[in-house]
């Protein structure tokens, strides 16, 4: 019985682990409680109803092997409240072994794309939007076709993949 909790336990706090990237989970730490501070966590077969609700087929393309999405929204204000920079967020993804893919502009907000691979087809990308009001934070793990997210019609300025 002692081994039936032990195991339970230790599968429970690996598995809470597993959820999401160390990254995401500092962003959320962070700035959770904030001023208009929102998160939200949805699986993948949500996002694509979701998507397709919204009309938004090009996009729902591009993620038809997603697990899992996680958003967080941080007012650029909780940034400088907490005496942070998205610089320096974007540091803390390379050092949890996300590499940047690709950014775009996409009318006022700039997009940045990193990826960070797992085996056994669990990758995680990270999708950061910066406008001049807020911060959004996008933590996808699956896979997500490159070249469908590619091909909506957003001009890239930085591809590397």
């Amino acid at each position: 019985m002692k081994k039936i909790v032990t195991t339970s336990i230790l599968l429970l706090v690996l598995l809470g682990s597993y959820g999401q990237s160390r990254s995401y989970q500092a962003m959320k730490d962070t700035f959770i409680g904030g001023e208009d501070v929102h998160a939200i966590s949805v699986n993948g077969i949500l996002c694509r109803m979701v998507l397709g609700w919204a009309d938004e087929n090009r996009f729902r393309q591009a993620i038809t092997e997603v697990k899992s999405l996680k958003l967080i929204l941080v007012p650029k204000a909780e940034f400088r409240a907490q005496g942070l920079t998205v610089s320096q967020f974007k540091k803390m993804l390379h050092k949890d072994s996300f590499e940047e893919l690709a950014f775009f502009r996409d009318e006022n907000e700039l997009v940045s794309i990193f990826l960070q691979e797992n085996e056994r087809n669990k990758d995680r990308y990270f999708i950061l939007v910066e406008s001049t009001e807020k911060v959004m934070g996008i933590e996808i793990r699956g896979n997500v076709d490159l070249n469908a997210l590619m091909s909506t019609g957003m001009e890239v300025a930085y591809c590397d993949y």
